[in-house]
């Protein structure tokens, strides 16, 4: 990778959407010194954790809510086997 690609997928790093080789590229990229791309991460992941904050909270459709219980075998419980 060249440093403008580097430049390029520091805001996807910031999101954890990059696959793991070019992670762990750009992460060597930046260990090697390169204060422009250490900067930039350090602001993107400063945007990326507020990311959530700006969703509004939505309810839970009824069709979606499954009981606590759904998917545990007979038998089983949540703790394990029932005695």
């Amino acid at each position: 990778m060249g440093h403008e690609q580097f430049e390029e997928a520091v805001a996807l790093y910031a999101i954890e959407a990059l696959e793991p080789q070019e992670r762990a590229a750009l992460e060597s990229h930046v260990a090697s010194g390169c204060q422009e791309c250490r900067a930039a991460l350090a602001e993107y992941q400063e945007v990326a954790a507020l990311l959530p904050y700006g969703l509004r909270s939505q309810p839970v459709p009824h069709q979606v809510k499954v009981p606590s219980h759904a998917g545990i075998p007979p038998g089983f419980s949540r703790h394990g086997v029932r005695p």
